[in-house]
């Protein structure tokens, strides 16, 4: 019989369940016992696993968030970790607070690849009572994917935080330089018997209605427009075709309810990363990931984007993705259409070597009439030859018509982990024509090797619980070749030296300062974000500057930071301040505030002071009713691009994630500072969620 989920552990079923109850300290004091006892209890039926759990608290119970997906760092929670395929590597995590409040995430290579937007089906609740807090998680065996079997194990592993006291703790201790996705160091469910998931196909329709005008373009053609409607169908289907390999489809895919992106300060000269938000790319997004943070071979927002907050429209997209035995297959294929109707596919294949390493290929493809073909291919591995050390390799390259001369890229890193810190050492070559056009990389043609380090002593003093002294020494070579001669000359672009010591209190209070020297070589003038006022010129630059940082508790009902950082920047000077402030009325209300202002000043060759003041504010305003309705409100300031964007977002759950949203979006820019519309979108958009 299976239990009803209401945070009450009073069913017969938890009476017959398995029972853990033994936690080990992972801080403040590792390896030794939890300091408030923690009760498990586990059972399952043919169709779900179920978890129950008891947090005794003799001090206080902090319990401030509320809603689906938001940061549980400041509350106490409770975690569950599952290795289905007991592979040791992936996972999922499913995580709730005492107010209810969820967040999941699926994760690969012991959580060096974390997918945070990924949403399961699953339910749960929580009670506070007179000794903690307790609760219960149910986990449909159609969520997650594992090897089908009469005779069924699976790891496991759970995770405890007491925020009073600032204690983390598992039941299968984990060193306190790993985390709770180390599932290596996980325990196990055996002997799961009976299990019989349903096919899990899941059907998502949605009805759309809009009202919009404009395109955020040139000034006036706001004015010239009308608001005009229109109404949209499409959806998506999920299909299991086995236990462990699905089918989604996607049709006429619409992403009306996705947040804005941050408008952001862009003081160097490559382009920003913008993580992705659009739920069709994010199930399984981290299989997909190939390379470094600064050289992907595939990057989703490219598919359907053409900048940031403008859609493409995609008439329909596949994705199949599966293991069988220790093989990880993923296949991605959209069509994109409207003015920009391309073809975009990926294949991915991983085979795991032991328990925790792996090589891998991909391929990824671009086509579409009047444009070359773009391929791309690569190779990559995840090695640990020892416990604490990773070394992660990976080669590939481009393949356009008429451009494949050193079209190829590859890199290797090696980590480096102990309970006192973590040493990283990583190089990187991109050739001169290497072009990952649907992938990401800021700087191209360039050889690049970076030294990092982390030294994190762990005192537990009254006042200062630990040490973070970070820093890193990078620097780059850029290929150019001779426009006369078409020979290849490698010139030094830039190097970085940073140190950066941190003191963090025993409730999370951070105290931060660092140095760091630069070199630049501009081989073309530089203008930061586009914007008039300072010009710096052709030429070598070495500048010094610091900063300095305090941050408050975050559990705390008002809580925020101040940063500042001050110093040359090129042959100028720079003076940033950022705040960040929060206040929450738990568990409803939270109201968010960051503001960050930059003043660069120098002066020309003729003696004249150049300046440019680049700001950005942005305002966030929460309420949430419960953990299936909220309200957001976000509205964002950017003085160097003198534009506002404001977003109202309400989002209803209702059912198994089906839900609804009303969506208002408004963006004003004009350079003349009279903030004239150039956009605003009205959408309403429902969407079923049926499973059988």
């Amino acid at each position: 019989m299976a239990p009803t989920i209401d945070g009450w552990l009073d069913e017969p079923a938890w009476k017959a369940a398995a029972s853990a109850d033994s936690f080990w300290q992972q801080r403040p004091d590792e390896g030794q016992p939890a300091s408030a006892p923690t009760q498990v209890l586990v059972t399952y039926t043919e169709y779900a696993l179920y978890v129950g759990f008891r947090c005794e608290e003799p001090v206080e119970v902090f319990h401030k968030a509320l809603g689906r997906d938001v940061s549980l760092t400041a509350d106490d929670y409770f975690v569950v970790v599952l290795d289905p395929f007991l592979d040791r590597q992936n996972g999922v995590f499913f995580q709730i607070n005492p107010n209810g409040a969820r967040t999941d995430e699926e994760f690969r290579a012991e959580g060096n690849l974390r997918n945070r937007d990924w949403d399961g089906i699953w339910s749960a609740a929580a009670q506070i009572t007179d000794r903690g807090w307790q609760g219960e998680i149910e986990i449909p065996w159609r969520t997650i994917r594992f090897p089908r079997s009469d005779l069924l194990s699976m790891g496991v592993n759970f995770e405890r935080q007491r925020r009073v006291v600032n204690e983390q703790s598992h039941w299968s201790a984990i060193p306190r330089q790993y985390s709770v996705f180390r599932v290596s160091d996980a325990g196990r469910i055996s002997g799961l018997r009976g299990i019989r998931p349903s096919r899990n196909t899941q059907f998502r329709p949605y009805a759309l209605s809009r009202v919009d005008r404009g395109d955020g373009g040139e000034r006036g053609s706001f004015d010239r427009d009308r608001w005009k409607s229109s109404f949209e169908v499409g959806g998506d289907v999920k299909i299991s075709v086995t236990s462990n390999y699905t089918v989604d489809l996607t049709v006429n895919t619409d992403f009306a309810e996705v947040e804005v992106d941050d408008e952001l300060v862009n003081l160097t000269r490559f382009p920003l990363f913008f993580p992705e938000k659009r739920e069709f790319f994010l199930e399984k997004a981290n299989l997909f990931d190939f390379g470094s943070p600064l050289n992907r071979l595939f990057y989703s927002r490219k598919v359907g984007l053409r900048g940031p907050n403008l859609t493409v429209p995609i008439d329909y997209g596949v994705r199949a993705t599966g293991k069988t035995g220790s093989t990880d297959v993923g296949i991605l294929f959209v069509q994109q259409g409207g003015v920009s109707d391309r073809r975009f596919g990926v294949v991915r294949v991983k085979q795991d070597l032991g328990e925790r390493s792996n090589v891998g290929a991909m391929m990824v493809s671009r086509n579409s009439e009047g444009e070359s073909f773009h391929r791309a291919y690569g190779l990559d591995a995840d090695l640990n030859p020892t416990d604490a050390l990773l070394v992660s390799l990976y080669a590939a390259f481009t393949d356009d018509e008429g451009d494949s001369r050193d079209s190829r890229t590859w890199g290797g890193r090696a980590r480096w982990s102990h309970r006192l810190g973590v040493l990283t050492l990583l190089h990187e070559s991109l050739g001169i024509n290497y072009r990952p056009v649907v992938g990401f990389a800021p700087r191209d043609s360039t050889e690049s090797t970076a030294i990092g380090w982390e030294f994190t002593p762990e005192p537990n003093w009254s006042w200062i619980r630990r040490f973070e002294n970070q820093g890193f020494i990078s620097w780059f070579d850029r290929s150019l070749p001779d426009e006369a001669t078409g020979v290849v000359h490698r010139r030094f672009e830039s190097r970085a030296i940073h140190v950066n010591p941190v003191i963090v209190g025993p409730s999370e209070q951070r105290l931060s300062f660092f140095w760091e020297r630069d070199f630049e070589r501009l081989f073309d003038v530089f203008v930061p974000e586009g914007r008039g006022g300072v010009v710096y010129p052709v030429g070598d630059y070495s500048f010094d500057y610091f900063g300095l940082s305090v941050e408050s508790d975050p559990s705390r009902t008002l809580n925020g930071s101040v940063e500042t950082e001050f110093g040359e920047y090129y042959d100028g000077d720079r003076t940033t301040v950022r705040l960040n402030g929060r206040f929450r009325a738990a568990p409803h209300w939270t109201f968010e505030l960051t503001y960050e202002t930059n003043h660069l000043e120098r002066e020309d060759a003729g003696g004249a002071m150049q300046k440019v003041d680049l700001n950005v504010l942005r305002t966030r305003l929460a309420w949430d009713l419960d953990n299936h309705f909220g309200v957001k409100i976000f509205t964002q300031f950017n003085g160097g691009a003198d534009t506002i964007i404001s977003q109202l977002r309400a989002h209803w759950i209702f059912g198994d994630e089906s839900d609804a949203f009303f969506v208002v979006t408004d963006q004003r820019e004009d350079a003349t500072y009279d903030y004239a519309p150039r956009r605003g979108e009205w959408v309403l958009k429902l969407g079923y969620a049926r499973a059988w």
